[in-house]
Order: structure tokens, then sequence, then C-alpha cells
């Protein structure tokens, strides 16, 4: 069963070497990943893609939406592999929480 997740992440929490990390995980997941930021959505489909939508966001924040079997998992993955840095003490499960999960 298909289920969709989103969560929203500072903008300056993407350095390069978290995006390009953040692109392996999408890319292996087998998911729908999507950025959202300025009224602007980007499928994960390229890391050309991926780094110019980081690049020329202006908002704090970016809503990133992960739709899958494994939705919530993968959703764990990222905040743990890619942000694990700011998980103990700046990022806690209200910064990086659930904002909508709807099951097909």
């Amino acid at each position: 069963m298909k289920s969709i997740v989103s969560f929203n992440i500072p903008t300056q929490d993407f350095t390069l070497s978290r995006a390009i990390t953040f692109y392996f995980i999408c890319q292996k997941s087998r998911h729908s990943l999507y950025l959202y930021k300025n009224n602007k959505t980007c499928r994960i489909d390229r890391m050309t893609e991926l780094i110019t939508f980081l690049l020329t966001a202006d908002d704090e924040r970016i809503l990133i939406v992960i739709e899958g079997d494994q939705a919530e998992a993968i959703l764990k993955q990222l905040i743990t592999t890619v942000f694990s840095k700011r998980l103990p003490r700046q990022m806690d499960h209200t910064d990086a929480k659930i904002c909508s999960s709807i099951k097909k």
C-alpha cells in the first residue's frame, strides 16, 4: 500500500555533501521524491536538477514529499543519514515531523 509523507527542512541544511547523499538515497529507494519551494515543485530524477533547485531556493525551508510503499522508512532514513548532525539538539521531531500521511 502506497503512502505519502512530507516534512520541512531548513534550506541552509542542504550543503553540497548532504544534497549528494540525499540524491543517492532517493535514487536507491525507488520512491517518488519531490521538493517544493517558492510555489515550484522538483521531482528528484537528476542530480543537476536537485542542485539547481537547492541553489535557487529563496525560502527558508523546503518541503520534501515522499511517495511509495515504504515512505515513512525513507523519511526516517533521510533524517538520520542526511541530517543526523542536527538531530540531537537542534532538530527534534517537531522540526521534521510528518506533515501528512495518506494511504492509497
